[in-house]
């Protein structure tokens, strides 16, 4: 569900507890007894397996709800997730499970309707697989089945449990190296790791990993494919006072093999500079500044600007001078950087226009790259697939999408389709240093896509870092440059609104018309006319920030939107193979009077919230982007999984139910307080499922909408756009606990 779980789940207990307490029926001389059976499974050691709950009504009474315990090794098994089933769905159900005890799971298919249950799969339940396990099999009980029809009558009901087979690798050996590059690091750069296998595995094969340091983070586990001899994995390092060496261990049962990563502390020296800023008019300049440290102290200029050329003085040791050049500017006013050890030169430069923001220029949505095999791609934009622990860049303005040189920042839809699971990927300005940033995380190894706007970087280009083997597809919808054309679009923040929802009944919103049901169809086409909405939206909007949600019961290849009235485009807005409550945030143009289309591969229900639109800059209240270095803004969990924020910005988790506010102005991450609407990713690391994460303006009312779904748990991450409230805060609430990381890339101000 989208925003509304909070009070189902009170409902729902409620009919839990009543089921709970019927009497037991008395047994009918003809009616057929009902039946609940538990389909069995296969996966490997480490993997997860989906079992499915189906109910035979046998021709008699059928019921309305029910009830059951399973029951399980926890030696073998762990209970991961739960979902509505097809049977329950239809019959306008909810299901809610909960482990009463340990290796004992209770669940409940229940509504809020009197709707008989038919015939089929009614649940489906995820257990996890204990990596390591010896066991080939193991059962899995369906016990203590109540049930009753739809005037609260008892039924009797019988039920049948499953096995579960665990593939074991055959054929695996041992393990014979485990390697380390580099071999020595200085935190908070990582290392790269690789374990081997005496010969290829015949099944996936999953390695559990280790390490005898906190300063030093491995995951649990790494799997190695069937066929395949090896595998990597990244060990994060994180700072330290004094050297020291980290053991990092790799275990296949009986067999294991240990690497000594050597951690040294970061240098002593200490530098600073004889200025640190410098003001140029608009036509072009020279300058030098000074570089002043220790005899034996070594120093490099790193570039973050595209309109700086450092022309003498790139590196030293010891003190040095550093000599450089900055172009003459057409455009708006603008600042650039450069960084030399831990002190950073800014150049400020005036311009030729009123503004230094940038205005947003609309593109249909269009292909950048995809590095998938027979895409279709070649040269910088197509295979082979990102390796490991290394970065790409993508010199987005030689794409086929008719991207200007002049482009200073990009909307992006980046997808990547892994192999397998893939810790995180990063997008930044080509030049500038990999930030402490996540664009999106696929920790389950799925199909993912997430909004963002990248800055240009060198030559127009961006960089990307996967933490894990990945092909990766970007799509373009438009970019940010200076507002000297007359097709420029201003920024126009509105509350978080819901646009459209074409659920049905109590899980909608309670839309209709063009907003409201029927659900999408496989394959249909469907327009929404926003400014027709009830959110306010004029007919001057050009563009519209929206969050796109799916609420898919069978799998959804993709869904694509572009604007009304042009052919559908090669491109993907989300995707959600495995079914389940899936969003991301996208800027879409207008169409034909205003609307915008919506192409789904297959039968969903859709949810389409809105936080602002692009207009020309002739309004009240326009805004122009301000592009940042990508940055942490927060990060509530605590420890070595952290990022060791703290205060507002850091750790206690998210409490279920309850809102906190974040004062973004506050943060460390340079945002000027002129901001009025800020461009985020939100990344929630939920103990277990959350319903949805909302974000919006401090001081507002919580709205009706919903930032992130994360029904099955796991790390999730999307893009938003949200405006500032009081002080230039924002509130965010969570309908269950949650850690949450908030990463910036620019923000929206006059």
């Amino acid at each position: 569900m989208v925003g509304k779980k909070k009070v189902i789940c009170t409902a729902v207990w409620r009919i839990i507890a009543f089921i709970g307490s019927m009497a037991a029926p008395a047994v009918s001389a003809t009616a057929q007894t009902p039946s609940l059976s538990l389909s069995g499974g296969l996966g490997a050691s480490g993997a997860t397996v989906i079992l499915g709950i189906s109910l035979n009504a046998g021709g008699g009474t059928p019921p309305a709800s029910v009830q059951w315990d399973l029951t399980y090794s926890t030696s073998d098994l762990s209970f991961v997730a739960y979902a509505i089933g097809a049977a329950g769905s239809a019959a306008g159900k909810l299901i809610s499970c909960n482990s009463i005890s340990a290796g004992d799971v209770r669940c409940i298919v229940v509504g809020m309707n009197t709707a008989a249950l038919g015939n089929g799969v009614l649940a489906t339940l995820t257990f996890g697989i204990t990596a390591g396990t010896t066991d080939t099999s193991t059962l899995v009980s369906l016990l203590s089945p109540v049930a009753s029809e739809g005037n609260a009558n008892p039924l009797n009901i019988t039920a049948s449990g499953a096995t579960i087979s665990i593939n074991q690798p055959v054929g695996s050996g041992g393990l014979s190296n485990l390697s380390c590059s580099p071999a020595s690091v200085t935190p908070p750069t990582s290392s790269i790791c690789t374990v081997t296998l005496t010969s290829a595995a015949s099944n996936i094969t999953t390695i559990n990993l280790s390490s005898d340091v906190s300063a030093a983070i491995v995951p649990a586990s790494v799997d190695i494919g069937a066929g395949s001899s090896s595998a990597t994995f990244t060990v994060i390092a994180s700072v330290v006072n004094t050297n020291m060496t980290a053991e990092i261990t790799a275990i296949l049962g009986g067999s294991s093999e240990g690497f000594a990563l050597s951690l040294i502390p970061a240098s002593t020296c200490a530098y600073s500079l004889s200025t640190n800023t410098s003001t140029f008019s608009s036509g072009a300049g020279s300058g030098t500044f000074n570089v002043v440290t220790s005899a034996g102290c070594s120093w490099s200029v790193t570039n973050n600007s595209t309109f700086i050329t450092v022309t003498a003085g790139t590196s030293g040791v010891g003190n040095g001078t550093v000599s450089y050049s900055v172009a003459a500017n057409s455009g708006a006013s603008r600042v650039g950087t450069l960084t030399i050890a831990t002190q950073a030169f800014t150049v400020t430069q005036s311009g030729q226009t009123a503004t230094a923001g940038l205005a947003f220029y609309p593109l249909t949505p269009c292909r950048i790259a995809d590095t998938r095999v027979g895409s279709g791609f070649g040269g910088a934009f197509g295979p082979p697939s990102l390796p490991a622990g290394a970065s790409r860049n993508f010199p987005i303005p030689a794409s086929g999408c008719n991207v200007p040189a002049d482009a200073q920042a990009y909307s992006l839809n980046i997808t990547v389709v892994p192999p397998g699971p893939l810790g995180y990927l990063t997008a930044w300005p080509t030049g500038s240093a990999a930030p402490l940033v996540a664009t999106l995380n696929s920790l389950n190894g799925s199909i993912v896509g997430n909004a963002a706007i990248v800055s240009a970087g060198t030559n127009g280009s961006i960089s990307l870092f996967a933490s894990n083997a990945t092909d990766v597809v970007i799509d373009i919808n438009g970019y940010f440059a200076p507002p000297t054309s007359l097709q420029a679009l201003a920024f126009y923040p509105v509350i978080p609104c819901r646009i459209a929802d074409t659920r049905s009944g109590s899980a909608g919103s309670g839309k209709s018309g063009a907003f409201g049901p029927p659900s999408l169809s496989s394959g249909a086409i469907r327009n929404f006319p926003i400014p027709l909405s009830s959110c306010g939206i004029p007919s001057s909007a050009s563009a519209y920030s929206v969050r796109m949600t799916v609420v898919a019961l069978v799998p959804l290849g993709f869904l694509t939107t572009w604007p009304a009235g042009q052919p559908r485009p090669l491109a993907a807005t989300l995707n959600a193979l495995s079914g389940g409550v899936v969003g991301n945030e996208a800027i879409v143009p207008a169409g034909t009077n205003g609307a915008i289309s919506v192409f789904a591969s297959d039968n969903t229900d859709l949810v389409i919230d809105i936080n602002g639109y692009f207009a020309p800059p002739s309004h009240p209240g326009a805004l122009y982007f301000y592009s940042l270095a990508p940055c942490r803004v927060a990060d509530t969990r605590s420890g070595s999984t952290g990022s060791g924020l703290s205060g507002a910005f850091g750790p206690p988790s998210l409490v279920g139910g309850a809102s906190r506010d974040f004062p973004m102005l506050s943060s460390s991450c340079g945002i000027l307080p002129t901001a009025q609407a800020y461009s985020l990713n939100m990344t929630v690391v939920p103990p277990g499922p959350m319903g949805f994460l909302t974000a919006w303006p401090a001081g507002q009312p919580l709205p009706l909408a919903a930032s992130v779904n994360a029904l099955t748990g796991g790390v999730v991450g999307s893009a938003a756009i949200v405006p500032g409230g009081t002080y230039g805060d924002i509130n965010v609430f969570a309908s269950n606990p949650t850690d949450l990381v908030i990463d910036i890339n620019g923000y929206f101000a006059p």
